[in-house]
């Protein structure tokens, strides 16, 4: 980004007729200015909990910069300092909901610092009930697996190892194991609104 600096530049006239004499006078006025940019933040701002989240400034700023996730009653949780471009990035472990972000340019370049944004966290389904099949199994044969959701308004993943097929969806899987172990099946809940997965 760059800083522009300029002038304002007014000029006035003044005249009286019927003075004794004439009156005519004039000047004018300058007022130097500059601009700074003015920042906004990129990224996902909806997102599920546990997720990685990544947000970044443009345009990039070449100084240090400081992020602070709050409540919406303004009350900090988690404050730190980005380096130049580098995105304000993490694993998010605030639990659900609501919370502000916070950007903040302590050197001055921009024109509109401190900026804000609302960003929503959506709470995560919990784990499956529980899985119905067979174990322990035999090497190079099919058993059919039951994942136990604990609302209707989920559905349910599959990934296995050492199995065929490597994933799945739905409440049913047939599962052919591989001649060698380790063998393992989990099963994982997604809300179909959010995309978030327990």
């Amino acid at each position: 980004y760059q800083t522009v600096t300029g002038n304002i530049t007014a000029d006035y006239y003044h005249h009286a007729p019927g003075s004794q004499p004439d009156l005519n006078c004039g000047g004018s006025s300058v007022l130097n200015v500059s601009t700074k940019p003015k920042l906004s933040v990129y990224g996902n701002f909806t997102f599920c909990e546990n997720n990685n989240y990544s947000f970044g400034i443009s345009p990039a700023p070449s100084a240090n910069m400081v992020w602070t996730i709050s409540t919406l009653s303004n009350t900090p949780l988690y404050t730190s300092t980005t380096n130049g471009n580098n995105p304000f990035a993490g694993n998010w472990n605030l639990g659900p909901g609501q919370f502000q972000l916070t950007v903040t340019d302590p050197n001055g370049n921009y024109c509109n610092s401190p900026y804000k944004k609302l960003i929503q966290v959506i709470a995560k389904p919990n784990p499956v009930d529980s899985i119905i099949g067979q174990n322990p199994i035999c090497p190079n044969n099919t058993y059919n697996y039951t994942g136990i959701a604990t609302s209707s308004d989920y559905y349910i993943g599959w990934t296995t190892n050492n199995g065929s097929p490597a994933t799945s969806i739905g409440n049913h899987i047939g599962i052919t194991w591989a001649n060698a172990g380790p063998y393992a099946v989990n099963a994982y809940q997604i809300d179909p609104v959010s995309g978030c997965k327990s």
